[in-house]
C-alpha cells in the first residue's frame, strides 16, 4: 500500500509562476471541475513509496521513519552534482490531475533512479514504477464526471493539456529532497 512521497521543495519564484498558470487555466479547470494544488502544498513529486516488511517490523515512529530516511536523502544529495528543475507545457493523468511537464527528462530520470536505489536499502519500496514525476496543478473535485466530461462549456482534458501561451515558470534548484507521508494513509 502506498504510504510515503518523495518530492522537492519548489523556490517561491517557481511557486509564483505555478500560481500564474493555474490563474490562467482556472476557467477551464473550474468548466472540468478541477481544484487547483495550494501553493503552499506545491511540490515536485520524484516517487511514491510503500514500507517493506522489514521497514514495517522495526515499529518506529512515523516522526522517526521520516527524520531517518530525510537524513539518507541530504546525504545522497550531497553527493551530486546540482540540477534544476525546468517546467514547460502540461500533462495529465487521465481526467483526474493535471501537472506542468518537467522539461529536464533525463537528469531528473538518473536523480530518481538513484535516489530509488538508496530508499530501497532503507525500506521504501518503490509503489508503482510507471509514476511519472510532475507538480500537480490541479486535480479532480469529485468523481461523479468522466473523463469525457467537458463542464458544459466546450472544453475537453485534451484542451486544457494542449494550451498555449502559459506564464513562464521560474527553474527551482533540487537543493533538498524530503519524505512525506501520503494524506489519508
Amino acid at each position: 500500500m502506498k504510504s510515503h512521497f518523495a518530492c522537492v521543495p519548489l523556490t517561491t519564484a517557481c511557486r509564483e509562476g505555478l500560481k500564474a498558470v493555474q490563474q490562467t487555466l482556472a476557467d477551464d479547470a473550474k468548466k472540468l471541475n478541477l481544484r487547483p494544488s495550494g501553493l503552499d502544498d506545491i511540490n515536485f513529486t520524484l516517487s511514491v513509496f510503500r514500507l517493506s516488511d522489514e521497514r514495517r517490523a522495526k515499529h518506529e515512529s512515523e516522526e522517526q521513519l521520516v527524520e531517518s530516511v530525510n537524513e539518507v536523502l541530504k546525504d545522497f544529495l550531497s553527493k551530486r552534482p546540482r540540477i534544476e528543475l525546468t517546467f514547460e507545457g502540461l500533462g495529465s493523468f487521465g481526467s483526474q490531475i493535471f501537472f506542468i511537464n518537467v522539461t529536464n527528462h533525463e537528469e531528473v530520470a538518473a536523480l530518481r533512479q538513484d535516489m530509488n536505489t538508496v530508499l530501497k536499502q532503507e525500506g521504501l519500496v518503490l509503489a508503482d514504477n510507471r509514476f511519472t514525476p510532475h507538480v500537480t496543478l490541479y486535480r479532480k473535485r469529485d468523481n461523479k464526471r468522466g473523463a469525457g466530461y467537458s463542464g458544459g462549456g466546450g472544453v475537453t482534458v485534451s484542451d486544457m493539456v494542449q494550451r498555449q501561451g502559459l506564464p513562464h515558470v521560474e527553474a527551482s534548484p533540487v537543493e533538498q529532497i524530503i519524505l512525506k507521508r501520503l494524506l489519508g494513509c
